[in-house]
C-alpha cells in the first residue's frame, strides 16, 4: 500500500516499529542503569517484578542514593517550593503602581500558581530530575484541567522521540499499556450524563473496551497510542480518516485504542486536540545529533558501580564463609542438622561414639 493511502493509525504503528532496532539496544543499556540505581522502574511495568526483592543486583547502596541526592540537588537550587524562583513585579521601578501594569501581573502571578502551585508540579518534578540523571530524556507531559495545570510523567519503556536535523525534539508516540477501562472512559467520553457518555463509549471503542465500561470492570486496562508532530510533519498529510485541529495549531495530537492485527477497520481518532507550542518537555542532559536518547551521570557512573557490587558482593560471601563455613555430616543426620543459633540436635550415644 502506497504511504499517501495508508490511515493514519497504520502511519504512526509504522513509524514507531522503524526504532525497533535502536530502542530494543537503548532500552536493555536503559535496563542495566535500573538494575544499579532505579530498581523502583520495575515496579509497574516488569510483571516478574516482585516489590519485596527489589535492587537484587545491588550489595552497596550509594548508587542510587547518589542519583536521589544529585536529583534532589537540581530541584533543590532550581525549582523548589520554599525558594522564591519566580518574579512577580517589573524590574523598572518607574513602573510600579501603574494600574494596568499591577492589574498584568497579577494576572501573570494567577497563571503561574496554576500553573505550578495548583497543580502537581511540585510532586512529579522530583522523578522527572530523577530519570534524567539516571536513564536519560525523561519526558513530562502538561495539561489542563479546569483552572491548574496537570503534569504527566512517563516511563521510559513507554515512548519514543523523534528529533530533526538540529537534534531538536519535533514528535513523540507512545504506546502506554496501562490505561483503565475508567482512565479511557474519563478522558475521551467527557461529560456529566452517563447514559451519553456511554453511546459515546460504544461509538468510539472496542467491544472488549466499551463491554469493560459497561460492567464496571474499572480497573481492566488497554493499550491506548498516543502520536504528537508538528502540523509540517509529513505523518498527517492526507491522512486516512484525520481531521487536522483548527485555529492554526502548530502541534497535531491524536490517541488510538490498540486493535492490534486484527482486520478491525481503522477508526477515527479517539481524540484530536492542537497545540500552539510544543505540550511537553525532554531533558537530555548529554545527547548527542545521532544518538537516540541522552547519556546521564548513571550511564558514566556504571562502571565503577558494577565493579563496586562485585566487590561487596565477594566481600559479602568471603563474611559468611567465615562465619558460616561448609561443614560435612553423615548422611544419617540429613534433616536433622540445624545450625542456627540456639539451636540444639540430638544424638543417640551409638551416634555419638
Amino acid at each position: 500500500m502506497e504511504y499517501k493511502e495508508k490511515p493514519l493509525y497504520d502511519r504512526i504503528k509504522e513509524r514507531w516499529e522503524s526504532l525497533d532496532t535502536i530502542y530494543a539496544r537503548l532500552n536493555g543499556a536503559r535496563d542495566t542503569i535500573c538494575s544499579y540505581f532505579r530498581p523502583d522502574l520495575g515496579i509497574d511495568y516488569d510483571e516478574a517484578a516482585d516489590m519485596l526483592q527489589l535492587g537484587a543486583d545491588i550489595y552497596e547502596g550509594s548508587g542510587p542514593w547518589s542519583a536521589r541526592t544529585m536529583a534532589t540537588g537540581f530541584q533543590g537550587n532550581t525549582v523548589s517550593k520554599r525558594i522564591d524562583w519566580r518574579a512577580y513585579q517589573m524590574s523598572d521601578a518607574r513602573v510600579h503602581g501603574v494600574d494596568e501594569i499591577d492589574i498584568w501581573v497579577q494576572d501573570v502571578k494567577k497563571h503561574m500558581g496554576e500553573v505550578y502551585q495548583n497543580g502537581n508540579f511540585y510532586d512529579v518534578q522530583p522523578q522527572f530530575t530523577l530519570d534524567g540523571v539516571t536513564v536519560g530524556s525523561p519526558v513530562l507531559f502538561g495539561e489542563e484541567d479546569e483552572e491548574r495545570v496537570m503534569w504527566i510523567p512517563l516511563h521510559y519503556k513507554t515512548y519514543r522521540l523523534f528529533y530533526d536535523r538540529f537534534n531538536e525534539c519535533n514528535g513523540i508516540i507512545i504506546e502506554d499499556e496501562e490505561w483503565t477501562a475508567k482512565k479511557c472512559f474519563d478522558k475521551f467520553c467527557p461529560g456529566t450524563d452517563i447514559q451519553e457518555r456511554l453511546k459515546q463509549a460504544e461509538k468510539k471503542f472496542t467491544v472488549p473496551l466499551f463491554e469493560a465500561i459497561q460492567n464496571g470492570r474499572n480497573n481492566e486496562r488497554f493499550t491506548i497510542w498516543r502520536a504528537l508532530f508538528k502540523d509540517t510533519d509529513q505523518i498527517w498529510h492526507e491522512a486516512k480518516k484525520f481531521e487536522p485541529p483548527v485555529g492554526g495549531k502548530k502541534w497535531y495530537d491524536v490517541y488510538y485504542e490498540d486493535i492490534g492485527r486484527e482486520p478491525e477497520p481503522i477508526k477515527e481518532p479517539l481524540l484530536t486536540e492542537g497545540y500552539y507550542s510544543k505540550p511537553f518537555m525532554v531533558w537530555n542532559y548529554d545527547k548527542k545529533n545521532w544518538e537516540s536518547s541522552a547519556r546521564t551521570p548513571a550511564f558514566e557512573a556504571i562502571y565503577d558501580n558494577a565493579s563496586l557490587q562485585e566487590i561487596f558482593k565477594s566481600y559479602l560471601e568471603n563474611i559468611q564463609q567465615k562465619v558460616r563455613p561448609s561443614m560435612a555430616m553423615l548422611s544419617g543426620m540429613k534433616g536433622r542438622a540445624n545450625f542456627s543459633p540456639e539451636s540444639t540436635m540430638e544424638f543417640s550415644r551409638g551416634e555419638w561414639n
